[in-house]
């Protein structure tokens, strides 16, 4: 694993411990349709209820964009990523916005 891969590992390990230590019980806290996300289990996300809604909420949040389908919403947000993965300026601005 690259050094880099390995300090946001550590980084997700740091915070998973903190919400441990706030919430013993774990009740409320979780990673929920990712806990388990795989190779497998990514084919059939947009099959989610919870996962759809969620990026519903954040392209609401972010852009003021409302869908009126999930065909939509998984056309908007797999042009959205690809752009944004792809564009050295905008990887920054996906890192400052995590940062904040």
């Amino acid at each position: 694993m690259s050094t880099r891969l390995n300090k946001y590992a550590g980084a997700w390990a740091e915070l998973n411990a903190d919400a441990q230590a706030t919430n013993p019980s774990g009740e409320g806290v979780g990673l929920g349709y990712a806990k388990d996300l795989n190779e497998n289990t990514v084919k059939n996300i947009f099959g989610r209820q919870d996962f759809v809604q969620d990026l519903m909420d954040y392209y609401q949040q972010r852009d003021g964009k409302t869908f009126s389908s999930i065909d939509e919403a998984r056309d908007y947000f797999m042009e959205d990523r690809r752009w944004r993965n792809m564009n050295s300026i905008s990887i920054t601005r996906d890192l400052m916005d995590v940062n904040s």
